[in-house]
This record gives structure tokens, sequence and C-alpha cells, in this order.
């Protein structure tokens, strides 16, 4: 696939956020040497990394961010036919929208599932909206199945930051113990949600340098839910909806800003 680009920046607004064709935020991997995260503009990115998680058993999640030293599988692949490399779609619904779209191709037994991703951004605006719209274009039952965002922001001192959810507007937000910048995630629309939770990196990161499919899938259903972050710490968040009647011939869409 040539002549369309893997990731874009938003730079409309008052933030800039780098997406991808690839399910993964920010950067095209955790090694930050393309993309631009996500930031005030003129400041420096405070997003590590960020995916879009989906799946309903630990033997079938899929997820793009932590490499793992090179242990970890990267499941959402690019879709090669129509070209689902960014699209930039100008003004088509917001100030600056891009578009593409990826597949499981790359997990150990995909289920056919595709991903459409909208992007939007708006000028004055800190904030950018993620659209992803699934179709189960296989054979297989995943029912129930569930779907989010994960994002490890470092907010200054990465290992001093601390946040709190808010159920009743389905967001999440961290910020630095002694003040500073506030970054979050919020479920947008009426997809159901499942969890609003903080992930403790020391604990679900650092051992492997990933955080391993059981783990995710208990995050994304609500199983392991933490909903403040009190004590100032290195610290990731999900923000997931479900559960979804994904069987064959489905679709649903989920959004974020």
């Amino acid at each position: 696939m040539v002549g369309l680009p893997d990731f874009l920046t938003h730079d409309a607004g008052e933030v800039y956020a780098s997406v991808t064709d690839q399910g993964i935020i920010g950067y095209l991997s955790d090694e930050q040497l393309d993309g631009e995260g996500f930031g005030l503009q003129g400041e420096g990115s405070t997003l590590f990394v960020g995916s879009l998680w989906a799946g309903n058993l630990a033997t079938y999640l899929c997820n793009r961010d932590y490499g793992g030293n090179g242990a970890e599988t990267y499941e959402w692949v690019t879709r090669r036919e129509p070209n689902g490399r960014m699209h930039d779609l100008g003004a088509a619904g917001s100030d600056q929208t891009f578009a593409s779209a990826f597949t499981d191709s790359g997990h150990a037994s995909p289920a056919n599932v595709l991903v459409e991703q909208t992007s939007y951004a708006w000028a004055n605006e800190r904030f950018v909206i993620l659209e992803y719209h699934l179709t189960n274009r296989g054979s297989r039952q995943l029912d129930p199945y569930w779907g989010g965002v994960f994002c490890d922001w470092d907010v200054d001192d990465s290992a001093a930051n601390v946040g709190a959810s808010d159920a009743g507007n389905r967001a999440i937000y961290m910020h630095p113990a002694a003040g500073g910048p506030y970054v979050g995630l919020a479920l947008l629309g009426d997809a159901p949600q499942a969890n609003l939770t903080f992930v403790h990196n020391p604990t679900y990161v650092y051992p492997n340098a990933y955080i391993d499919n059981t783990s995710k899938l208990r995050f994304l259903r609500g199983i392991i839910s933490v909903p403040t972050a009190v004590n100032a710490d290195d610290w990731s968040m999900v923000c997931s909806a479900g559960p979804f009647a994904f069987v064959p011939g489905a679709e649903f869409t989920m959004a974020y800003a």
C-alpha cells in the first residue's frame, strides 16, 4: 500500500493528536519513532501510548500498544483492500476529519472483524473524538464482546500522577499530584458503559513490558475496576463499552473523546 500515510496528526484545535490506521494512538509503536503523541499545542506529549482494545476472550483480545520487548503480538493491521491507510477528509463533519480502516488479521486466530475509524477535531477545542465502527464479517459468535480505549498518560512526572472518574459523565481523568494539566477519556453516544478504571503500571505493565490479555479483558469487562487513583504513581486508564451481541453480521459504534 503506497501513496497514503499510516498516521496523521490533528492540529486544528488547541491540542494535537496523532491517529493511525493500526489501532494504536499517538504513535506507531511504544518506541515513539513515528507520530507526535497528544498534547497542548507547542508543548510536549502527555501520551506515552494508547490503543483500541476489543475482544471477548483472553484468547481473542485485539490491541496494539506496548511491544513487550518483541514478545507482544500486534493484532490490529491496516486493511489492504480497499486501502485502509489514513485519509484526510478535510472539513467533513468537523474542522479536520481523518478516516482509516483496520482488521484483526494480525491475531493468531482472526475472526474477520473490521474496524472503520473516523477522527474529528475542531478549532479552539481541547479534545479530539475517535469513532470506531466495528463489523463482524466472519462466522464466529463473538458474544458477549467488549471494546474500549486504553491510554498510558505521562503528565509531567509520570511517577506522580493521580486521578478520578465521573460515572455520570462517563469520563475518567488524570493530572499531576502537584497540580497541572488534566488529561482523560470519555465515552460518548449511547454505547453501554462497561468500565472507567485506572491501571497501575508498576503492577500490570512493568513486569513484562506489556499487559497480559487476561488482565486486559478483566479491565474491559469491569471485573477489575479502580475508579480513583489516590496515590501518586505511574498510572494508565481504560474507558470501555459493552457487552455487545457481536454475532456474525452484527455491527456497532463506539465514540470517545
